[in-house]
This record gives C-alpha cells, structure tokens and sequence, in this order.
C-alpha cells in the first residue's frame, strides 16, 4: 500500500504526542527545541490547535492539551465501551421478549446498527446486521434518538438524507414526524410499525451517557403477527428498561436533565 506524506499533519501528531507525555506545560520554543521543528511552523500549528480547543494555552504561554481531545478520546472510549456493556442486556432483552434485539447508534445523521442478538434456535431470520446503516425515519432506534436532538440537528439530518418512502406506513413529513417524538419522550420508547418493512414492527428506547446526551438506543424487532398492539406497552417497558440499565453503567442517572433536550 502507498504511503502518503502530510507534513503539516505529521508535525501536529508530533506535538501532541509531545504535549500529551509530557509531565510540564511546554512553550513553543521547549517544542521547536525537543522535536526539531522551525519554530514558525510550530506557532502556526498550535495557533491552529487552540483554535479547534484540541491544544490550550496559559496566561504565560506555556501549551498543555486541551479539552476537545479530552472529548474524543472519551467519546471513542464510551463507544468502545457501549457495545461491552449493552450485550449482555440485549441477550437478557432478546431472551425475555423473544425478539431480536438491536443496539444502534447515530453516524452521520443515520442509524448504524452496532449490535444484533437473536435467538439461534428461531426460523425467524431478519436482515439487519451490524454495520448495518437506516434512515432515522424509518426505525424505532432511529425515533428513539430523534427524539432527544436539537430541533436544528435533526432538521439538518432530516434534509441531508430525506425521507423517502419505503412502504405505505412510512412517514415522509418532517413535521408529522417531529409531531411524535413528544410520545417517545413521554412513554421512553418509540414505535416502528411496518414503516421501514411490512409485516415488521419494532420498539426501541433511547440510551444516555454520563452527560445525559443520548448516545445510542436498544430495540427488538418481530413480525407485526408476534408483536400484537395490546401487548406493545408491555414489551415497551421490557425495552425501556434495558435501555436504562444500560445507560446507568455508563453513569447516567434518571433524574439528571437529557442535555439534548433541555
């Protein structure tokens, strides 16, 4: 495989691996000296890190590592950690209702499925798999995500994507979709009925991190003959509870507010 060379990007991962070992705070002459580097070209790149707060700086110049890259590493450690700790409440999820049960989370603006479990003994096969994406529209993990996003955010997914029609049930208004997120709010799960695939329905409930932002949601998906109206609000509840014990391991508390939604 080729090798490319990006300079500048090669002296920024040099500095931040610097400042990241590094036990003191560094000035851009400490930095220019320890890796070789001209000190204008240093001063440009931290000057471009502080800007995205990747980099911070002290009122006497000295540069240490900054908040955002706080932020991705956590974000990266938190979805390495989701699927660990979202398992074994799926597999108790999927053996309880005897659906298949999904964990999916939003990647640029749609639904990725990141977890499937389903019973090996079932004749029921259905076609998700992990990696698998899906329009947020026509999903109860993507509804249960929704649900909780800035009003702005979604609008922003909602037109990137659109919202294409895939059976007779499936919601191609936006303002009829955000007309039922309300619900989703208030009973804790979302509702998919036929309106990504027929004869398939579908409840998911979304999933909070330590900050309360909603970081992902848990679902199971039947043949709409399995999961019968009357026995939704039930089988709600099951998700639902999945989804929070799964949300309080990564320490989110009940009554804490959803930042998202605040």
């Amino acid at each position: 495989m080729k090798k490319y060379s990006v300079p500048a990007l090669e002296k920024a991962i040099a500095i931040l691996d610097l400042l990241a070992t590094s036990e003191d705070e560094l000035t851009i002459t400490e930095i220019h000296v320890q890796l070789n580097l001209p000190k204008a070209s240093v001063f440009m790149i931290l000057n471009a890190l502080e800007s995205y707060n990747v980099v911070t700086k002290n009122p006497s110049g000295r540069y240490s590592i900054g908040v955002k890259l706080y932020n991705l590493g956590m974000s990266y450690m938190t979805k390495m950690d989701l699927k660990k700790i979202a398992r074994p409440h799926l597999e108790q999820l999927c053996k309880e209702t005897g659906f298949t049960s999904h964990l999916g989370i939003m990647v640029d603006g749609k639904v990725m499925f990141v977890v499937k479990v389903e019973q090996k003994t079932s004749f029921i096969k259905f076609s998700t798999f992990e990696g698998m994406t899906s329009d947020i529209h026509i999903s109860s993990l993507g509804k249960a995500m929704a649900a909780y996003l800035p009003e702005d955010q979604l609008d922003t997914y909602l037109q990137q994507h659109g919202m294409g029609r895939y059976t007779p049930n499936t919601i191609v208004s936006p303002d009829v979709f955000k007309k039922i997120l309300p619900s989703v709010r208030a009973t804790g799960y979302s509702i998919e009925d036929e309106e990504g695939e027929i004869g398939v329905r579908c409840i998911g409930s979304p999933i909070f991190d330590h900050e309360g932002n909603v970081i992902a949601a848990a679902s199971i998906t039947a043949l709409r003959s399995d999961l019968l109206l009357d026995v939704i609000p039930v089988t709600g509840e099951k998700v639902k509870r999945a989804a929070e014990a799964i949300s309080k391991q990564l320490g989110y508390e009940q009554n804490q507010t959803n930042r998202q939604y605040s």
